[in-house]
């Protein structure tokens, strides 16, 4: 997610770790395939919130941050290995992508 400000909120996964971003500030946790297998961010009154799940009936909290309220966010999503000789990276699946906005006029 990117904001207005170009503030960047996200979750990446590599090198067997899963990281959650804000800009450079990142938290590194050992990557589960299947406990990490649902991956959610959202916002709310100046918290952005950062927690994954098995079955996306229970989250797990991974991270939170206080930020300036956001306003306004755009969603990139993108897959692939990013350096020179990594290997096969596998395969990335985007369903179920849900954005909500509540209080949006």
């Amino acid at each position: 997610v990117q904001t207005e400000t170009a503030t960047r909120y996200q979750f990446g996964v590599g090198g067997g770790n899963l990281v959650m971003r804000i800009d450079s500030d990142q938290v590194i946790v050992p990557y589960n395939p299947t406990a990490h297998r649902n991956l959610r961010i959202t916002h709310d009154s100046g918290t952005v919130t950062w927690e994954t799940s098995a079955d996306r009936v229970t989250w797990m909290l991974q991270r939170t941050a206080t930020v300036t309220p956001i306003t306004q966010a755009t969603v990139l999503m993108f897959a692939g290995a990013f350096a020179v000789g990594s290997p096969d990276p596998g395969e990335a699946i985007f369903d179920r992508f849900v954005l909500t906005a509540p209080d949006c006029p």
